[in-house]
């Protein structure tokens, strides 16, 4: 069965809180990935057979986000769209239900995403400080196809999906949720943790983020190379499609091959995807 690729992905920037993009609903920042990634990837909007998009925040962004980021990207309106919510883990989500319809149907191309706007939300999250990694917004999208799709119709792939892991953990240390989700994915691939060139592991808190690597006993020098959540910020519906888009983009301009992507979740969970470059 030919492989699941990754062949092109980007995000918009990352808007702090209450600041330049604060007005601007999710569903526009998702359908301006979209846009921007099915323009690299060289497909068109009505080749699309489906569109997943990772969002957490929904109160008053009416129906299907997705489906408005995807009606508003020039996706057709007889192609289907549908949102994840696995709390930090969507945007990722998103990615590996694609990957799993694309294996059904290998004929198909997908385009997998995340989109969320703290500063709308009518929500808690609004009380927290301004400077809060949590309190940001971003679209980001990825478009998927079959290894052999993407060769016969002369793209580069940005890389393949190896294979994903969900976990569960206590839900008093779900910032430790990386810590099974990548030991289980890396085993399911066939590689040691030694055999990752980079880490891309999101960064939910400092001391959560310590403590991952280091019960990991992986290199510092491999992790979130580019700078993490704390830099850039965690609009929570995407950073699982961020940190893939960030992975993939870093293994290529380095040349090299293995990467895990991960995450905590919120109530006790943990994802990872194993990537693989040619």
């Amino acid at each position: 069965m030919s492989k699941v690729a990754i062949v092109s992905g980007c995000r918009t920037p990352i808007g702090d809180f209450n600041k330049s993009l604060s007005t601007i609903s999710p569903a526009e920042l998702g359908s301006t990935a979209i846009s921007g990634a099915l323009s690299r990837a060289g497909v068109k909007p009505g080749e699309v057979n489906l569109c997943v998009m990772g969002q957490v925040l929904y109160a008053g962004e009416g129906m299907c986000p997705a489906r408005q980021a995807a009606v508003k990207s020039g996706i057709p309106h007889h192609i289907p769209s549908y949102n994840v919510n696995m709390v930090c883990g969507s945007g990722m989500l998103s990615i590996v239900n694609g990957h799993n319809h694309i294996l059904l149907n290998p004929n198909d191309i997908v385009v997998a995403g995340g989109q969320d706007s703290m500063s709308r939300a009518p929500h808690t999250i609004n009380m927290r400080a301004p400077k809060t990694m949590g309190n940001t917004e971003c679209g980001s999208a990825c478009v998927l196809m079959s290894r052999d799709l993407a060769m016969s119709r002369g793209i580069d792939s940005l890389g393949y999906i190896v294979c994903s892991a969900m976990v569960g953990c206590d839900p008093a240390i779900m910032g430790m949720g990386p810590v099974p989700a990548i030991r289980a994915a890396v085993d399911k691939a066939g590689w040691k943790l030694e055999d990752v060139d980079l880490f891309e592991i999101n960064e939910a808190f400092a001391a959560q983020s310590i403590a991952v690597v280091n019960e990991l006993g992986i290199p510092v020098s491999k992790v979130n190379i580019n700078g993490g959540a704390i830099a850039l910020g965690h609009p929570v519906g995407m950073s699982g499609n961020r940190i893939v888009i960030t992975l993939l983009y870093s293994l290529a301009r380095l040349g090299l091959k293995k990467g895990v992507a991960s995450l905590c979740i919120g109530g006790g969970m943990g994802i990872a995807l194993c990537v693989e470059r040619d």
